[in-house]
Order: structure tokens, then C-alpha cells, then sequence
């Protein structure tokens, strides 16, 4: 079945879906069109008791978020309350508490709306299009975030919210807390920026976090409403490189481009057995010269014991960022080369035609 809108849905509205318990197929699904585009997707998952709300953009799916019924819903009739904000909706459950979600719903260019098997608008209680009162528009729809950068050192991106929210902006990895930051700091006070509060937000050091983790940005209400704002997967950019390497130690240097007054761990392998982790926290009088931020960026790592190679054993050091896969520039070093076979008849076989032309 599809809706044609007479006015164009706008921020304060609310709508009811209603999700039928039928006795054939489970499918129930409710969507918000617009240009092609699926600007607003509800599926019912009755066989797993979730909600699901998405949306589909240039043909991609975007992220999921997923709210969890009680049995007691599943075996029902469902009503569904949706608030439309300025960043984000509310979605109340059977006249439950409204849960907040941000998320970026154009939703002025909805041309219509589809529903597919048990899902359907009820016109009683809330009209469809009817305008709500103001007051009855959570603030939280006009708080979100952006990531531009997360790395296993930090977070940086943008915050909008209004000056003077309460509340705290908390990052997670993987679900764990990451570091905890009061939103009116990082806003400031006076007129909201059009472009958004510009953050960059050091992780706690004690968190352990790792290259293709998810790293969460939660606003953490004062009454323990929890919110998610927007998440990324952990990438990290580094620059270093190795400077000599021995029997006996490593010697380089390594930093973070964007805080390069933080110490970088770097882990050391031998032939890809690991030796051991060394801080990158050596000043180099070189690095001071060019990049004075960077100066207490070098390393040298001391192997425990000195290596003694037999001859023509092959040897190979490398060395990575701690918890990532970004290895330094000239690694891995070669220590020792073992000499093969076909390489030596090679060279002879060269050598002995240099010698006949001559």
C-alpha cells in the first residue's frame, strides 16, 4: 500500500504506525520515500523481537538501530509513535518512553510512504502530518555529532547541541568507555555554530584500543538517558621510519600526525617472532629542527640477548605500531641475507659472459 503526502512532513510532527498480528506472513516493513531513495525504513522482526530502523541511499544500506521488544509485544498488535526532529527522530513503543535516535532524515523529501504486509498508519489517536505541540519535541533531536577521525589515540570531529545542554559526550570502543567529556565544554556558550563545535578528544590511556574497533561517540544525559550520536571504525594514520638496526638494538622514531606531543608504542619481530614493545619518547634534535612537536618522538629498542646468526641465515626486522598493522617506513630491515642458489648461478653466469665479451 502506498501514502501520498498532501503536505510535506516537517520537524514537530508526529505519526502512528500500527503493526498488525496477522496469521500469515511476518513481514512488516514501513517505508519513507523520496527520489529514489529510501529516507526512513521501520522493519518488524517478530521472530527476534526487534524494531529495526534504517535507511537506503545510492542503492547502500546504512547502519542499523535496533530496539528490542518484550514478548508481550510480539504477540500483539504494535503501536508505533514516531517524532520527527531536527537531527534525528523519537520512537515510542506501545505508549512506552520515546527512545531517541540521530540520525540524518531529510524527511521534508519524503514523496511518499510504502507499507508492506502488517504495517499501517492509524489516523486516530495521531493524525497523520498533525504538527505537535513544541514542547513535546525532545531536546536530545537537536544534539549530534560527527566523527571526521578515529584512531587508537584519539577522536576529533564535530558537536552540535544547544549551548548550555547537561549532559556529557562519552566515547566507547567496542562498547567499553573510552573517555567522558561534559557537552557545555566543548560547546561553549552564546549562539550554536551552524558548522558544528569542532572537537579532538584524547581516548583514556588505560583503554585498549585497536585498529578496526568500533569507536562510539554516546551523549549521556544528567537522568541516565543514554543516546547514541555516531560511531566509525578505528583507523589510524602514523608517521616514523627506521633509522639503523643490529645485533643488538633498533633505533627510530614514530608519531601520531595529528597529536604528535603523545607517545607512540611500537612492538619490535624478528623474523615475525615478536621481541618485545618499546615508547617512542627519545628527543631527536633532527625532529626538533623540522618539526618541533615531534621532538620526543625517537625509540631504541635493546634486544635481550645479542643476536648471533650463523652464516647465511636470513634475518629480518620489523616494526608496527602497537595494536595496528601500520609498519614504519624502511621496515622490514634487513640484518643478514641468506645467498639462494639460483641467485649465485645467476651471477656467475653474468659474470663469466662479462668476461668472454671482454
Amino acid at each position: 500500500m502506498d501514502v501520498k503526502l498532501a503536505v510535506p512532513i516537517a520537524v514537530g510532527d508526529r505519526h502512528r504506525l500500527l503493526f498488525r498480528r496477522g496469521a500469515g506472513s511476518a513481514l512488516a516493513t514501513v517505508d519513507y520515500q523520496g527520489q529514489d531513495a529510501i529516507l526512513l525504513h521501520f522493519s518488524l522482526r517478530r521472530a527476534t523481537r526487534q524494531l529495526v530502523v534504517n535507511d537506503c541511499k545510492d542503492g547502500r544500506w546504512g547502519h542499523e538501530d535496533v530496539l528490542t521488544l518484550t514478548p508481550e509485544d510480539v504477540a500483539s498488535d504494535i503501536a508505533v509513535d514516531v517524532g520527527f526532529g531536527g537531527h534525528g527522530i523519537e520512537v515510542a513503543v506501545n505508549d512506552r518512553p520515546a527512545v531517541p535516535i540521530s540520525r540524518r532524515v531529510d524527511i521534508a523529501r519524503t514523496d511518499g510512504i510504502r507499507l508492506e504486509g502488517e504495517a499501517e498508519f492509524d489516523s486516530g489517536e495521531v493524525a497523520l502530518g498533525a504538527p505537535a505541540d513544541a514542547r513535546d519535541t525532545p531536546p536530545f533531536l537537536e544534539i549530534r555529532a560527527e566523527i571526521e577521525r578515529a584512531d587508537i589515540a584519539h577522536v576529533a570531529g564535530r558537536l552540535w547541541a544547544p549551548p548550555g545542554t547537561q549532559g556529557d559526550l562519552v566515547a566507547t570502543v567496542d562498547g567499553r568507555p573510552a573517555g567522558q567529556w561534559p557537552i557545555d565544554s566543548l560547546v561553549g556558550a552564546g549562539e550554536p555554530n551552524p558548522s558544528g563545535a569542532a572537537f579532538s578528544l584524547v581516548l583514556r590511556e588505560d583503554c585498549l584500543v585497536a585498529d578496526g574497533m568500533e569507536l562510539g561517540l554516546v551523549l549521556a544525559g544528567p537522568d541516565g538517558t543514554m543516546m547514541p550520536l555516531a560511531s566509525r571504525a578505528v583507523a589510524s594514520i602514523f608517521l616514523g621510519g627506521l633509522d639503523r638496526c643490529s645485533e643488538t638494538l633498533v633505533r627510530g622514531w614514530v608519531c601520531n600526525p595529528f597529536l604528535p606531543n603523545r607517545p607512540v608504542n611500537v612492538s619490535i619481530f624478528l623474523n615475525e617472532l615478536y621481541q618485545g614493545t618499546v615508547l617512542a619518547n627519545r628527543a631527536r634534535e633532527d625532529l626538533s629542527e623540522i618539526w618541533p612537536e615531534a621532538e620526543r618522538s625517537g625509540f631504541i629498542f635493546r634486544f635481550s640477548r645479542t643476536i648471533f646468526l650463523p652464516v647465511g641465515t636470513e634475518a629480518l626486522v620489523s616494526v608496527k605500531v602497537h595494536n595496528t598493522g601500520i609498519e614504519l617506513d624502511h621496515s622490514p630491515w634487513h640484518l643478514s641475507r641468506r645467498i639462494e642458489a639460483t641467485q649465485l648461478a645467476l651471477k656467475l653466469a653474468a659474470t663469466r659472459m662479462r668476461l668472454d665479451a671482454g
